[in-house]
């Protein structure tokens, strides 16, 4: 009886080993994890530099780590200075900062949000900015001042009694870039987007915050699994900043039709 429990108490020892081996393994070493990540630069420089829906990672990795290995095994050239939370990337693909100067208002530069929030911390700081399993990360080419930052998700979609695709669009933008103050505000203006897999498209203006697809046009997509996004929008040679996103593309939404 003796020898059985101290087998049994053996065993719990074991066990308890085991778990704690496995938890700590996660904690210290992290865990396999799968996120989308894009980077998307300005007009002139062919706008989408990098985009996948599924790359793997490790919840260990830092934002700047997962961007640097995308680079390198890609050919992207990237140009970052400091380490940890002093990382600051200076140019992405060529793309460099301050490029639209004329006066600090046309400041520009590389920033990155996760699932929809622009982050002012640095993207390589080991206590913020950890992968997690589902991260959506995209890193943009702006000029704070005068881009917006489209906010979808799947509670943004809707649909009226008459059948009429509703979609509330409203963005971030910067209210004083130097103290990082953002506010969220109704996107008035742009558009909407519809997208088969075939890639073929129907489009809706946004006003006041709203594009609205009319239940006839959805007809063409009826059955079908869609992509619902707002469309990526650059000011012209004639604007101030030139070439400089507008709007940004939003994170896509898939909806079944």
């Amino acid at each position: 009886m003796k020898k059985f429990k101290e087998i049994n108490k053996f065993r719990s020892i074991s066990i308890l080993i085991l778990v704690l081996t496995l938890f700590l393994s996660n904690v210290v070493f992290g865990a396999p994890a799968t996120i989308s990540y894009k980077i998307v630069s300005t007009s002139d420089k062919g706008g989408i530099v990098f985009q996948s829906e599924e790359v793997a990672a490790d919840t260990d990795e830092t934002y700047f780590d997962v961007l640097q290995r995308i680079c390198s095994d890609n050919g992207i050239p990237l140009d970052a200075s400091g380490s940890g939370a002093g990382t600051y990337v200076r140019g992405i693909n060529g793309e460099y900062e301050m490029r639209y100067l004329p006066n600090e208002d046309y400041y520009s530069g590389w920033m990155f949000r996760v699932n929809n929030v622009l982050h002012g911390y640095s993207a390589g700081d080991p206590a913020n900015s950890k992968v997690s399993e589902g991260d959506k990360i995209t890193w943009y080419y702006a000029c704070p001042s005068y881009t917006y930052f489209p906010i979808l998700d799947d509670n943004d979609i809707d649909f009226d009694s008459s059948g009429n695709m509703i979609i509330n669009v409203e963005a971030e933008i910067f209210e004083d870039v130097w103290n990082w103050q953002i506010i969220t505000v109704p996107l008035d203006e742009g558009r909407a987007v519809l997208e088969d897999d075939s890639g073929n498209k129907i489009y809706a203006t946004i006003n006041d915050g709203e594009a609205v697809f009319n239940e006839t046009n959805l007809k063409k997509f009826k059955g079908k699994n869609v992509k619902a996004y707002v469309e990526g929008k650059w000011y012209g040679e004639t604007e101030n900043p030139d070439h400089c996103p507008k709007i940004v593309k939003s994170e896509i939404v898939r909806v079944q039709l």
